[in-house]
């Protein structure tokens, strides 16, 4: 069946009107069924705050009746923090101890690690710019682990690796004298 379709403008516009006093109808039932239930739910809640109140009034009345027991509870408390600080205290003392000891075990442990010598060089050619590299071998490392460092690098931590190095090609541009050349 096909829906209501009014044939003039005056027919149309009283169809809208009853839809919007449809519309409005179930908006107000909907807000009066949640105020229904908000209005249940705050008086379970004001009758469970009004029991919380009567019984914490009475809690009350009896700590005040046994006033002399809070006393001696209260000194008893306040020895039993002392105790626990002290046994911060100490505990903090021994945890200090033991990570100075591991300190000094992790010390034992590792090692630094050096280059020994430059095994290759090889010069990475880019568009603008030519960076040089050498390949180095470091202690405790078989030739095969040498890594490739930046040669401008070596020198400022590791001279010693470049001193042979001037060395030879110092004696490489020297004639040679025993020869007879």
């Amino acid at each position: 069946m096909a829906p209501f379709a009014p044939r003039t403008r005056a027919a149309a516009a009283i169809r809208m009107k009853q839809i919007a006093l449809d519309n409005q109808s179930r908006v107000t039932r909907r807000l009066r069924a949640q105020l229904a239930t908000e209005r249940r739910v705050s008086t379970v809640i004001r009758e469970e705050l009004d029991k919380r109140a009567v019984n914490m009034s009475q809690e009350l009345e009896l700590v005040l009746k046994d006033n002399r027991g809070l006393r001696n509870s209260w000194r008893l408390c306040q020895d039993r923090e002392k105790s626990l600080y002290k046994d911060i205290d100490r505990y903090t003392a021994q945890l200090a101890e033991a990570n100075s000891q591991d300190k000094e075990d992790n010390e034992k442990l590792t090692y630094e690690e050096v280059p020994i010598r430059i095994v290759d060089t090889k010069d990475q050619v880019l568009r603008r710019r030519i960076i040089p590299y050498v390949k180095v071998q470091w202690s405790n490392h078989i030739e095969r682990e040498a890594t490739w460092e930046l040669e401008e690098k070596m020198p400022e931590h590791y001279p010693y690796l470049f001193e042979d190095r001037v060395n030879s090609s110092f004696e490489d541009e020297t004639p040679n004298k025993v020869g007879g050349i």
